[in-house]
């Protein structure tokens, strides 16, 4: 397939190209040019008036969307899944498991494994964020305490046995007895720890950093608070340059305000936009279930019974359009967040997540809004917006 999406806005990673095309072959950004470079006559064109053309959304951390939830572990579910995130300019995606009995976290990395093979239509699959078991009950959140485990090398090897290569995120409490021992083996194989649901001391925080740790699960939320003479989790984090944070920009989750205090102090370039999305976003359910745990959507937020944050019904292009009303950053900063920050965490960046020469044509078109007009996956168009519908 060879086409060229022209006259747009290019969103790079330092600016914006004002009627910029970009010819598509094969899957690939072949070759990015500016307005006045001729493209071959027999190249079909797709003129996007004047719509940013940018870098598909990358969601790290989502447990649901669309009216489906990826913890049921089914191909109906991810491949569900996978669709309701094209509309919300989700190119590529890491589902991600509440803390799950031994049993169904195999079920669960079984099914994603068996969706990435199938190589269905709509968003990429990366791999999975596994968010525990080895989490603090203390700071458990709606993780069923029955679930929890204590971290062990035992554990570890039990969990992931025949999937490391697959998991690319585990959530962990570093002040853990021998949590250290599981982030060391996280480490060797190559996926990324993250510092989450835990009531770490600043020193226990950055024990966990110095062993390996370089992510931050929905920062601020479920963790160890900034205190005067302990800075806790959110501490160690806000003070670590090699730490990634994942933030819920919601406004639920998390006060506009402290969302400025985290792009201030980890700046644009260690800050990543997730949803941790659960099955409502996106639709008009107002009741649900996850892993046993049950819901309700009350003002946009998905609550228990007794009033417990779970999961969000963010979504991506929302998350966007939330930071730049709370912000003063530029579009491509903004963007940044969503696509080439997750990618570079994911280790994908050589692939995805921005728009280079020889990457993934991965791409979504917004409008001047900064809503998603339409949607390619490697080249492919996955979602085109209805213009009575978004108008």
């Amino acid at each position: 397939m060879e086409f060229a999406l022209v006259n747009g806005i290019l969103v790079n990673e330092s600016s914006l190209i004002p009627r910029a095309n970009i010819h598509i072959k094969d899957g690939k950004i072949w070759k990015i040019s500016g307005f006045q470079t001729s493209i071959d006559r027999d190249v079909r064109k797709v003129d996007v008036a004047g719509a940013y053309v940018s870098p598909g959304f990358i969601d790290l951390h989502v447990h649901g969307t669309g009216g489906y939830d990826s913890t049921g572990a089914t191909h109906t579910a991810l491949t569900g899944l996978r669709k309701a995130v094209t509309c919300h300019g989700v190119t590529t995606l890491a589902p991600t498991l509440l803390s799950s009995a031994t049993n169904h976290t195999k079920t669960f990395l079984d099914a994603v494994q068996s969706e990435i093979l199938a190589n269905e239509r709509g968003a990429k699959i990366v791999g999975a964020h596994l968010e525990g078991p080895f989490l603090n009950p203390s700071k458990k959140g709606v993780h069923l305490e029955e679930n929890l485990r204590t971290p062990s090398a035992e554990a570890f090897d039990e969990i992931t046995h025949d999937h490391l290569n697959l998991i690319k995120i585990m959530t962990i409490a570093p002040e853990l007895e021998e949590a250290l021992v599981v982030i060391g083996q996280c480490k060797n194989a190559g996926i990324v720890s993250s510092i989450g649901h835990s009531n770490a001391t600043y020193n226990e925080a950055t024990a966990g950093i110095q062993a390996g740790v370089s992510h931050s699960t929905h920062t601020f939320n479920s963790m160890s608070s900034l205190e005067a003479r302990d800075p806790g989790c959110v501490g160690a984090i806000l003070s670590s340059p090699n730490v990634y944070a994942e933030i819920i920009a919601d406004g639920i989750h998390v006060h506009p305000s402290n969302v400025r205090l985290l792009l201030r102090t980890k700046g644009i370039r260690r800050t990543i936009l997730i949803t941790d999305a659960v099955r409502p976003a996106g639709t008009q359910m107002k009741e649900f279930e996850m892993g046993g745990i049950k819901a309700t959507i009350r003002d946009g937020a998905a609550l228990t019974s007794e009033g417990r944050l779970c999961g969000s019904t963010l979504t991506m292009d929302k998350a966007v359009r939330n930071v730049q009303s709370w912000s003063d950053l530029a579009i491509p900063e903004i963007v940044q967040m969503a696509s080439l920050n997750p990618a570079k965490q994911l280790q994908i960046a050589e692939v995805t997540g921005s728009l280079v020469e020889g990457k993934d044509a991965d791409i979504v078109i917004l409008d001047k809004e900064l809503k998603v007009k339409a949607m390619f996956v490697k080249g492919v168009e996955e979602y085109v917006a209805d213009t009575e519908s978004s108008s």
